[in-house]
């Protein structure tokens, strides 16, 4: 199982360059461009935008780093902008992604479209770009919050079951599902082992690994919330997990001096090297 982090953070402080090298020099074996700040959508729809993937081809060249995974903009679909313009900013990120040879885009539901509408009005759409750029599409549990804006409501495949929903309206080998395991773990969702179960691998195509308090999407790094990650592990096992352990854990950075962020990566690339182990020792 390989293991991989996103340059998210460190790209939008560093620039992508320095944060592919970091993210060698840490010991990870590739890495996710993440394409969902506002300064990393501003440089995907630059006209200049092709200079960005050669820069990043150059660093991926230079480092010997494969990109492994990819995260496509997150537009909350229909809240922040409409279906129609979400269209052609994911084709430019999916293009992206084939432009680097990466295997897999995470691409958000709309949150708040049922699983039809998110077949009908988006993934029907962005799922022949897809399979003719040779990257696949793997969607992903989100929530939001109830009207008192004070607990987690599950919202497009925020369930196992209408995660299942999602993906049996297109059963396509490029259309896949991305469990985020924070997102998982609020309050009122199911769990991420219970997730991860119940989809197994016929579904499961790819993971966001991060952890929290239960409550809020913190997005940390594992044990520095509140998830169990030995049943977490045991899950993964028990459904022979055995594609990419890819993180989106790095909002705790955000407290540290650019000086620090090597360490940080370090400590990201030691737990998970540890819970991999964890995976693969169980699965045995």
């Amino acid at each position: 199982m390989k293991l991989v982090t996103q340059t998210s953070l460190i790209a939008d402080r560093l620039g992508i360059k320095k944060a592919i090298e970091m993210i060698k020099e840490a010991g990870f074996d590739g890495f996710d461009y993440s394409m969902t700040r506002a300064s990393a959508v501003d440089t995907i729809t630059a006209t200049d935008y092709k200079a960005h993937v050669k820069e990043i081809k150059s660093a991926m060249k230079s480092t010997g780093l494969p990109c492994l995974q990819a995260h496509a903009p997150c537009p909350k679909v229909p809240n922040i902008i409409s279906a129609e313009d979400y269209i052609p900013l994911t084709v430019r990120a999916l293009e992206i992604a084939s432009e680097l040879e990466c295997p897999v885009a995470v691409v958000h539901p709309a949150n708040i479209y049922t699983a039809e509408e998110n077949c009908d009005l988006i993934f029907s759409k962005l799922l022949p770009t897809a399979e003719k750029l040779g990257v696949k599409i793997a969607t992903e549990n989100m929530w939001g919050w109830n009207k008192e804006h004070t607990e987690f409501v599950p919202e497009a495949c925020g369930t196992s079951e209408d995660f299942i929903k999602n993906l049996d309206l297109l059963p396509s080998p490029y259309f896949t599902a991305c469990v985020d395991i924070g997102h998982a773990q609020m309050k009122n969702a199911e769990g991420a082992a219970k997730m991860i179960r119940t989809m197994g691998k016929k579904y499961i195509g790819a993971l966001h690994v991060h952890d929290n308090d239960l409550i809020n999407d913190t997005h940390t790094f594992p044990y520095c919330g509140k998830s169990d990650w030995e049943e977490i592990t045991s899950a993964l096992a028990e459904i022979g997990y055995d594609k990419l352990f890819t993180y989106e854990a790095d909002s705790f950075m955000t407290y540290y001096p650019d000086e620090l962020i090597p360490a940080c990566l370090k400590l990201l690339h030691d737990t998970g090297r540890y819970l991999i182990s964890k995976i693969e020792e169980k699965r045995k």
